[in-house]
């Protein structure tokens, strides 16, 4: 067996690579230097909801969570997915819409994906909620309507997300999220998907 030193082997190999990174023996790809796809999140429901107002409660509350996500990486996206399952894996439904505009507002993201819960959903308990905003593009490469002014609701949006950044991300919620289908509360105060 014909071996190599390390060095002619990292540099062989990895002294090519943009954004490499080396950690000793373990050279890996810094994942910064690629473009990020899409904002997701997702929820395994700790119980079946059964209730239409309890499950788009959970929807909007994830709508939320990705439209924050977008604003702080200064992304918008065109494209809407919008997944459920149901419980004991009786299946679901996933379905994408392309809105005409791209956006990062919460209600945006909400309707689409409320359009697409009406439409799929037959009535069965769910378990498992995810949205998700792709075909992303800068905020800063955001078409203005002339028909349309929404810069005080995205003035109003990145408010929102000063508060929730500088405070705790409980300290500015919506009405529903005090309601009984709400997971955000509880969400908020785990770490890593964990109770702190």
């Amino acid at each position: 067996m014909w071996l190599t030193p390390l060095h002619h082997t990292k540099r062989a190999f990895f002294d090519q690579v943009p954004g490499k990174a080396s950690n000793g023996n373990a050279p890996f790809i810094d994942a910064r230097t690629f473009p990020q796809k899409s904002i997701g999140k997702g929820i395994t429901l700790l119980r079946d909801y059964w209730r239409e107002n309890e499950i788009l409660t959970v929807v909007l509350e994830l709508c939320e969570e990705v439209a924050k996500r977008a604003r702080e990486i200064g992304k918008i996206g065109r494209t809407v997915s919008f997944s459920v399952r149901y419980s004991h894996n009786e299946g679901g439904f996933h379905q994408s819409v392309t809105l005409d505009a791209a956006t990062n507002l919460t209600m945006d993201i909400y309707r689409v994906c409320k359009r697409i819960f009406h439409r799929f959903y037959d009535g069965r308990s769910v378990r498992v909620i995810h949205v998700a905003l792709e075909n992303l593009s800068d905020e800063a490469s955001l078409q203005l309507s002339l028909f349309e002014d929404r810069t005080k609701e995205r003035a109003l949006a990145k408010a929102m997300d000063a508060i929730r950044d500088k405070f705790v991300p409980n300290a500015l919620l919506r009405a529903v999220s005090y309601t009984p289908g709400s997971v955000a509360r509880v969400r908020n105060g785990y770490i890593g998907g964990h109770q702190a």
